[in-house]
């Protein structure tokens, strides 16, 4: 809570806080805490002090997953090779790769883009790594002319058939990312091909992209509260599974 706050206070000093506190702490809890205020700051030396951080050995996953992503938000090409690199980490679960995947979306630099595209064409990964990768791409498009967005479209479109439900959920947020109507017949057919419970919730969404204002490209604040609430439930979802698997694996 503290750190939240230090993060939401938008001044140089709470700024300068979160650094020292980063540079010092050593709960993991806190660690994630407190990388994920520093995304609240963009600041030369907020991206130096999360590149350093990242920089050294040992750092628990969710915290190093958090300050990728605030790196990220920093902007700009200084340390996409070290993101980018990230996004090939063997860790538990894919967590350090669906989160580097996500902060190289947020650079919103073409290169990072190309780099998405490619994984996102990866079927060799995770489903729950390549569901973030969409986010991901769809975040690097707001940097990007109208091209950029319609290649964006067309790989996330062609990432989910025969994908699970909850895929085609991150899926049909990720193109609601991406502005105006274009893939609302798209969503409207995922309606039909998954439970009938889930058809509103794909329906919806179709509605919402064909009011969109045409040439829009960035989500309003609505959908972008809707998207973190996809990534949380999803890393969530994500966690009861692993915990179930390795009760079971233990029996």
């Amino acid at each position: 809570v503290f750190a939240d706050a230090l993060g939401k206070a938008d001044s140089n000093h709470a700024r300068d806080a979160l650094l020292s506190i980063l540079e010092i702490e050593n709960d993991p809890r806190v660690m994630q805490a407190v990388a994920t205020a520093c995304g609240q700051y963009r600041h030369p030396s907020v991206a130096q002090a999360l590149g350093s951080w990242l920089g050294r050995e040992g750092r628990p996953y969710l915290a190093r997953g958090a300050a990728l992503k605030s790196l990220g938000a920093q902007r700009g090409t200084e340390y996409l090779d070290l993101i980018d690199s990230a996004g090939d980490e063997s860790t538990w679960w894919g967590w350090t790769r669906r989160d580097a995947h996500i902060a190289m979306g947020l650079t919103r630099e073409k290169r990072a883009f190309d780099r998405l595209l490619e994984r996102v064409r990866d079927n060799r990964e995770l489903p729950q790594v390549r569901m973030m990768t969409l986010i991901g791409l769809a975040e690097a498009t707001r940097g990007l002319d109208d091209d950029g967005t319609d290649r964006a479209r067309e790989a996330i479109q062609d990432a989910v058939p025969g994908e699970s439900m909850k895929f085609a959920v991150v899926g049909s947020r990720a193109l609601r990312m991406l502005g105006g109507s274009a893939s609302a017949g798209f969503v409207d057919a995922l309606a039909e091909q998954y439970a009938p419970q889930w058809a509103p919730m794909f329906t919806k969404q179709a509605q919402s992209m064909r009011r969109a204002s045409k040439g829009s490209k960035g989500p309003d604040k609505a959908t972008e509260e809707l998207v973190e609430k996809v990534r949380k439930l999803t890393a969530r979802i994500d966690a009861l599974e692993a915990e179930l698997k390795s009760a079971e694996d233990g029996e």
